[in-house]
Formats: C-alpha cells, structure tokens, sequence
C-alpha cells in the first residue's frame, strides 16, 4: 500500500522539553493483492490448483495520529506516536486455470482496511538551536 495524503500538523509544546503532536491527513490510496495459489483437495483427492491473480485498487483514505516528543538536548529527541489509517478499496480479481467449480470463487473484494500503529525513535532536529 502507499498513500498520498497531505493534511494538518499540530506541535504544542509542554514546558522547554515536552511536546505534543497530532496530524489529520485526507488523501488517495492504492493497495495492490500479492498472486494466491490455491490447491483444491475434495475427500483426499487432489482436484489441482488454480491462481488468484494480483489486482490494484484505489480508494479515498484518511489517518489521525497523535504523539509526543522529549527533548534529550539541543539536536535530539525522543519520540512516540500512535497512527490510525483507514481506507476502503474495492479489489476486481481474476482467476486463471480455475480447474473445477468447488470452494468459493472470489472476484471481487470491497472490505475497509483499518491499520493502528505505534512507532517510538529517536529524531533528530535540523535548523537553529
């Protein structure tokens, strides 16, 4: 997945150390589906295999994140941040060498894609002191 989402940052700094971030983004995003190989097997019985092709969707997206950052000195920081992303692309798949009509043929996928994710590093400041 990639995204392109431009948006809002907020810094609000607590005392000469602490600060507190947030970000909204609103934007575009475009997932792609790896290549599945599916193996059919009925009763024991192997009724070959068949692939689930790759597909690209693309979707409207928005994530919201906030954080904090801990000045270490006059270049370094500590930071943690949470970062909530959200999206619903809507995948068309083809499949190829479909040997038998068993299972569930699945062509179409049209699930949200939610993904929460925490980072904590170390940053390192540019500019003035």
């Amino acid at each position: 997945m990639w995204t392109f989402m431009p948006g809002i940052y907020l810094r609000y700094p607590i005392g000469s150390k602490l600060n507190i971030t947030a970000d909204v983004l609103l934007g575009f995003t475009s997932t792609r589906t790896p290549t599945i190989s599916v193996a059919v097997e009925d009763g024991g019985v192997e009724d070959g295999s068949f692939i689930q092709q790759s597909c690209t969707a693309n979707a409207f997206g928005y994530s919201a994140a906030i954080g904090a950052s801990y000045k270490l000195c006059s270049r370094f920081a500590v930071t943690l941040k949470a970062n909530y992303l959200s999206c619903t692309p809507d995948f068309y798949m083809d499949n190829i060498n479909r040997p038998v009509n068993v299972g569930r043929l699945v062509t179409e996928y049209n699930e949200p894609i939610n993904v929460l994710s925490f980072s904590l590093g170390v940053a390192y400041m540019l500019g003035k002191k």
